[in-house]
């Protein structure tokens, strides 16, 4: 019966409007709690946290009962970003298994300067790998911001109960942006969302793949048209990076982070790689920290300021444990 009961209290909490227009907002928090060496930590009770919201204890349900997921992948598709896109090719079924999971879905957008549709929200892991197989870089434009917020408002307007998450495969700094960090980070808190960044490095990336050919290149169905070989099929392709340039390392003195502020604000992790079996290892662990959470829900008492509410949950009598979650929520007027 208590079982039944939170549940109710977070299907109607991951529906609820993006802004909290209720004059008391039910607030839903995921929460992650590791020991000192990362790993998950199972089995706690209410009893053993303690729920701030601006500083002010609350009254809480915990519960680790969740919604199916519904994912965004967004993937970099410029010319700097093609040695990753060589690793991303084969994960569609890592994606839809271990990320999504049972009953979730994923969607795919590429972006450089602009976010386009590569694949709607689907459950079908061929989908997904046939898309990532019809990746097309484009020369100029970078633009994570303005995407991870593209990615929110595709979350926002998907129908159905889930939780929704956004996994960045991009470098997580850029120079400039159209949408600003803090704009992005009050959609996605407001909307219930969590931001996942795996960031690649464009200096790296070029020496830890084999150098492709044409024939490499070549989609299944152009493959299918040529009698191999045929002499040109064996050329190589053009260098992949010019990331380790003077010109392209003074750029990067110029770059702000933004995969830390969108990740730690909205209870997500950022992670790195420059190999394929690390994606595939980063992706996995994205994966396991999706669905090992804790859910903290409350109606807040005391705090009935609209804006901004920060939000801090500490675990009580159990030191070394560390906790993650959602940095706050906005609550309206």
């Amino acid at each position: 019966m208590v079982q039944q009961r939170l549940a109710a209290i977070l299907l109607i909490a991951l529906t609820a409007d993006a802004q909290f227009k209720t004059s008391v907002p039910l607030v839903v928090a995921p929460l992650t709690v590791t020991d000192a060496q990362g790993r998950p930590v199972d089995g706690l009770t209410a009893d053993y946290l303690r729920v701030l919201d601006n500083g002010i204890p609350q009254a809480f349900e915990l519960t680790t009962l969740g919604e199916p997921l519904s994912v965004v992948v967004a993937i970099q598709e410029n010319l700097v970003s093609q040695p990753m896109l060589d690793k991303v090719r084969d994960i569609g079924t890592i994606l839809s298994d271990a990320v999504a999971g049972e009953g979730g879905k994923v969607a795919l957008l590429g972006f450089a300067a602009h976010a386009k549709l590569l694949q709607g929200f689907t459950d079908d892991s061929s989908k997904l790998t046939y898309a990532l197989h019809h990746l097309h870089l484009e020369e100029h434009g970078f633009a994570p911001v303005e995407t991870a917020g593209e990615a929110v408002r595709m979350l926002s307007a998907e129908e159905g109960k889930s939780r929704r998450v956004i996994v960045m495969l991009s470098q997580g700094k850029e120079m400039v942006s159209g949408k600003s960090v803090e704009e992005v980070k009050h959609l996605a808190q407001a909307a219930n969302v969590e931001i996942y960044w795996l960031d690649f490095s464009a200096f790296l990336a070029p020496f830890t793949t084999k150098r492709k050919t044409v024939w490499d290149r070549m989609s299944d169905e152009e493959k299918a048209d040529h009698k191999f070989p045929s002499g040109h099929e064996l050329d190589i392709t053009p260098p992949d990076s010019d990331g380790g340039s003077l010109i392209g390392g003074l750029m990067k003195l110029a770059e702000r982070d933004v995969a830390g502020p969108l990740t730690s604000a909205t209870g997500g992790r950022k992670f790195t790689f420059a190999t394929k079996a690390k994606l595939e290892a980063m992706l996995q662990e994205a994966a396991a920290d999706m669905h090992r959470k804790y859910f903290v829900t409350f109606q807040p008492k005391g705090v009935d300021t609209p804006g901004f509410h920060t939000l801090r949950i500490e675990v009580k009598g159990r030191s070394g444990l560390r906790v993650r979650t959602r940095s706050g929520y906005w609550s309206g007027s």
